[in-house]
């Protein structure tokens, strides 16, 4: 009778996913929503254009519109003497967006490492030598 009762109820690996605890599993959860909406904020598109009499302006950014992480400026400016054309190309590293960035890179590394290991996975392997 022993043997039957054995072999009804599977045996789950440390590392399988039947062994994963509930809080665990919130919680990678929570953290690779964090991440996905984070890198969703931060390559929300923006675009302007502003005429004022030659003068052409283009801006490009990605981020919060208030606080944008990537920016790229173009202007042009058409006068009797010529034309005159610029660009300006930059990282924000100190805004809103470059922060919500990092949260979502920190909240995916969490995440990966909240996931249960399957028993042929390097570090169980590391680990058996």
């Amino acid at each position: 009778m022993d043997d039957i009762s054995k072999a009804a109820v599977p045996e789950t690996l440390p590392g399988s996913a039947l062994a994963e605890s509930p809080a665990r599993r919130t919680w990678r959860r929570v953290l690779r929503t964090i991440a996905v909406v984070g890198i969703v904020i931060i390559l929300i598109p923006g675009y302007s254009l502003d005429k004022i009499g030659d003068m052409t302006k283009r801006s490009y950014s990605l981020g919060l519109p208030f606080s944008p992480w990537l920016q790229f400026k173009e202007e042009h400016t058409q006068s009797e003497t010529g034309a005159k054309h610029t660009t300006h190309m930059g990282v924000e590293f100190f805004s809103i967006s470059f922060l919500i960035g990092v949260i979502a890179c920190a909240a995916n590394w969490g995440a990966k490492k909240l996931r249960p290991q399957s028993p042929g996975s390097a570090e169980n392997r590391m680990a058996a030598r």
